[in-house]
């Protein structure tokens, strides 16, 4: 019998019940009606479009060249998060190209999962035998129509969209699900394979802080309080160092830092004047990054490196942090700016002493809805 019910939900629930999501939060303001219509619009567009005839939900075994769409928001932290399932679609004699926006395109540039990465339609080969795209949206199914209307696909997504959830959970669960492999115990992120994810030796003397960000609920504005609680905490360790990293729009913030504390010797200014790679690789030496919910978290959990995250809205830390991650989370109601820089050095301070085995999160409101 047709479930009305099952059919409109799937607009917001994940194909894997369990990942994390806020679904049921969407599920409960959009109601029966407006679901439904939605729903249906995308099945419409597969049928007039000729898509849902070659729609699948594996990969088939022969197929040997496949295309990965990756047309999404071109933000660091979500490409981490969302093509770090890449590592599941590999089989004998299969060779993967990715399709992208420019800017994810040469953060991927060289990675050995692909055998070709680029942003041009002209740079597209065109004896591919399967294609996966990450999301049922227009941009994503114009693109398949229009190159590529009678290969067979499948959508990492399915028909959810708007969600917030573990994008590194799906993508791991998706990607081998649909090489017909076991889901794998342990997802792990990967940034950039070309860069040796093995570990080093950690200075546990050093940490590094992230600065600045995008959105003003995830941008944290009490940078220069922390690092002057922190040094003066560690006044009698001479060994003690801060590096401040980021890109170009948190020079306002590590200016302000670097006034408040006279040019401290302990502190290095390296905000805008690193690679992401050499950010990687310094991550991979430092005892502890503290941040807020962004991209640089993410190159932080690629490189194994513990955490004191800032979380806020309805962003629950297990939509971006494995519970197995070595980090410390707090969590505030509505931007992380209404974290106490106490609150965030004494995180701190705790985890330099003792790195965390897993993540623990610290509510300053009610927990976020997620199922």
């Amino acid at each position: 019998m047709f479930n009305l019910e099952k059919y409109a939900s799937a607009i917001y629930s994940p194909p894997f019940p369990d990942i994390p999501s806020n679904w049921r939060l969407l599920w409960r303001e959009k109601g029966l009606i407006k679901s439904t219509w939605r729903r249906a619009k995308r099945d419409f567009l597969l049928l007039l479009t000729g898509q849902r005839l070659v729609l699948r939900s594996k990969i088939p075994s022969d197929a040997q060249r496949l295309l990965l769409i990756y047309k999404a928001r071109p933000q660091l932290g979500d490409s981490i998060q969302e093509l770090s399932g890449r590592v599941y679609l590999s089989a004998p004699g299969r060779t993967i190209d990715l399709f992208t926006e420019k800017v994810i395109a040469d953060i991927y540039e060289g990675d050995p999962s692909f055998r070709r990465v680029c942003s041009s339609h002209q740079k597209l080969a065109d004896d591919y035998d399967f294609v996966i795209l990450m999301t049922m949206s227009w941009k994503n199914i114009a693109l398949k129509i229009r190159q590529f209307p009678l290969l067979p696909f499948t959508v990492v997504y399915g028909f959810s969209s708007g969600v917030e959830l573990d994008q590194l959970g799906l993508s791991c669960a998706a990607f081998s699900w649909m090489n017909g492999l076991d889901r794998p115990l342990d997802c792990s992120p990967v940034f950039n394979l070309k860069y040796s994810h093995a570990p080093e030796d950690r200075d546990r003397h050093s940490i590094a802080i992230a600065v600045g960000g995008v959105g003003s609920d995830r941008v944290y504005r009490h940078w220069s309080d922390v690092v002057a609680l922190l040094l003066n905490r560690k006044n009698d360790d001479p060994t003690f160092k801060i590096y401040l990293i980021g890109s170009a729009n948190g020079r306002s913030i590590a200016d302000e830092v670097l006034q408040r504390v006279g040019g401290h010797a302990a502190v290095h200014d390296l905000v805008g004047k690193t690679s992401q790679a050499d950010v990687f690789l310094l991550l991979k030496k430092m005892s502890l990054l503290i941040c807020a919910d962004g991209g640089l978290m993410h190159i932080a959990t690629c490189a194994g490196t513990p955490l004191v995250s800032l979380f806020a809205n309805v962003i629950h830390p297990l939509f971006r942090i494995k519970k197995h991650a070595p980090a410390f989370a707090i969590h505030a109601p509505r931007e992380v700016s209404e974290i106490s820089p106490e609150q965030v050095a004494l995180l701190a301070l705790s985890a330099t002493t003792s790195t965390p085995k897993e993540l623990s999160v610290q509510f300053l409101g009610a927990e976020p809805d997620y199922s």
